[in-house]
């Protein structure tokens, strides 16, 4: 996986730094044609979520790119909501890190935004949570990190929070 999320890092250092066009093109390419609809997307964008030396960016696309997956994969198959588990314990564990971490930055805000607009479909996806339940058990998840708590209530649908 190393390879991979080395490729990665590259394509979105090319995306985001690099003066030349054809190389932020050529990068751009990868990333929305080939990576998004990948299956290695949900693997990689969860690692680099991890990675204590992602940059901002990094954060933010791999957020993003979550968020966008997670709204383009509308079945509930019982298969699927494993998965969703998966995904929502990761990013749920991940908020205190990321929201102490992005604070102080400009792009902090929409970092966990994104990653809490993630957790909100993953939410409307998962067939099991009693609707009831959801903010409780999200409280409960988001325990050290009141700030993420409150910006997944705020982009959570408002049926599930009333």
């Amino acid at each position: 996986m190393s390879a991979e999320i080395d490729r990665l890092r590259h394509a979105l250092a090319s995306m985001y730094t690099c003066a030349d066009a054809a190389e932020r093109n050529s990068a751009d390419k990868f990333l929305q044609v080939e990576f998004l609809y990948s299956q290695e997307c949900w693997d990689l964008s969860i690692a680099l979520l991890k990675l204590p030396t992602a940059t901002s960016y990094e954060h933010l696309f791999c957020a993003r790119a979550l968020h966008v997956r997670l709204r383009c994969s509308v079945s509930k198959a019982e298969r699927k909501q494993v998965q969703f588990l998966s995904i929502l314990f990761v990013l749920t564990s991940s908020l205190p890190y990321t929201t102490a971490r992005w604070s102080h930055e400009p792009s902090g805000r929409t970092i966990l935004t994104q990653i809490c607009s993630a957790v909100a479909v993953l939410v409307c996806k998962m067939e099991s949570w009693e609707t009831k339940m959801v903010v409780k058990d999200l409280a409960l998840s988001f325990a050290a990190a009141n700030m993420a708590m409150l910006e997944t209530i705020r982009v959570l649908p408002v049926s599930l929070v009333i």
